[in-house]
């Protein structure tokens, strides 16, 4: 058999499939195909080929998937946003004028980056519950982070060439993202990039060692060493990455509409449910990265962009049966990989907007 470190031959697994399930080779006589890759589309791909297949090159989404956590996660990016903005630089506010912005923003009507129309909650009680979180993250992070921290960007958005290890880019291959914040800390001049992450996990909860059981792996996360990636690109010079963590209440009895409870009651109750325990709302992790990581990291996309452009050619998206109830739920796309639908259903799976990319932050 041949040694470990010989090369794949890919085209002996394709010369194993029978001719009507191989597509007609998309690239033949045509231009050095391009590829943008993002975190979430990577993380797709790697999760199950064949929604990534319907997803990214079809370019639908599925209609009935519940959005009720993104659109959360959406609204408090969007209150931070203001936030930390008016901390940035020469805009240097006071606290409470960043809390005024910051509950403002959860109320603003208007159209993000995508092209997509947003304004605020149907519902008075999910808004009194945004409302209390933003409230007590300000309160608990806000005055030390006035003092601590120069602000240095917030909402960075770029796109930039992928890179090998050796620093030589890949040609046709990009990387794009949102780096949520950058800030120095005045007493050592360090640079953190920092990354708002909405979750319903109880971060808090140990392992019998005494590890904190939601950030373990957290060192392999590709988002958080490709972000160091880019801002050491930019001349940020980052001594490393910070998970920002706010949690979404509502599981704990505590935490529910009580019967007969007004908008501003059930604010104004979490609020101080908030404030009696923060470490159970809101935590912060930092992460240092070796250059060895980021070279891995680096190869991880391109050996991604690489294996995009092998399928497109061999026409081949299998599907992967452990990603069907991954986290509980069942995959969106079951009716179409069990053939009771079909994927070009436009009712059923429309097609993404030309901007449009999955949960892009």
């Amino acid at each position: 058999s041949a040694p470990l470190s010989a090369p794949v031959d890919t085209g002996a697994i394709d010369r194993q499939w029978p001719a009507p399930h191989r597509a007609t080779r998309s690239d033949k006589g045509k231009p050095r195909e391009s590829l943008t890759l993002s975190k979430s589309e990577i993380e797709r791909l790697r999760s199950c080929p064949q929604r990534y297949y319907f997803e990214y090159e079809q370019g639908r989404r599925p209609a009935s998937e519940s959005s009720e956590s993104a659109e959360w996660g959406l609204y408090v990016h969007r209150a931070l946003e203001m936030f930390f903005f008016h901390l940035l630089g020469q805009y240097v506010m006071p606290v409470a004028n960043g809390l005024d912005a910051a509950l403002a923003a959860l109320d603003r009507v208007g159209t993000d980056h995508a092209g997509r129309a947003y304004g605020p909650p149907s519902d008075p009680y999910a808004r009194a519950m945004l409302r209390a979180v933003t409230r007590g993250y300000v309160a608990t992070w806000g005055p030390g982070d006035a003092s601590a921290f120069d602000v240095l960007s917030v909402e960075n958005r770029y796109e930039l060439p992928a890179l090998r290890p050796d620093d030589k880019p890949r040609r046709g291959f990009s990387v794009d993202g949102v780096i949520d914040l950058t800030v120095r800390n005045r007493e050592d001049s360090r640079v953190w990039i920092v990354d708002h992450k909405t979750t319903q996990s109880d971060f808090e909860r140990e392992t019998r060692t005494g590890e904190k059981a939601y950030f373990i792996g957290a060192e392999l996360d590709a988002q958080a060493i490709g972000y160091v990636d880019v801002a050491a690109r930019q001349g940020l010079n980052p001594a490393g990455f910070m998970w920002d963590l706010i949690k979404r209440p509502g599981l704990a009895r505590v935490e529910k509409v009580e019967r007969g409870e007004s908008a501003e009651g059930f604010e104004g109750r979490m609020v101080e449910t908030i404030a009696a325990n923060p470490v159970r709302y809101f935590a912060r992790y930092p992460i240092t990265f070796e250059p060895w990581q980021i070279w891995r990291a680096r190869l991880d996309v391109i050996a991604s962009g690489e294996e995009i452009l092998w399928r497109r050619r061999s026409g081949m998206w299998p599907q992967n049966r452990d990603a069907c109830g991954k986290f509980g739920s069942t995959c969106p796309w079951m009716p179409v990989c069990t053939g009771r639908e079909s994927a070009t259903d436009d009712r059923l799976f429309p097609l993404k907007k030309k901007t449009e990319k999955e949960g892009e932050r």
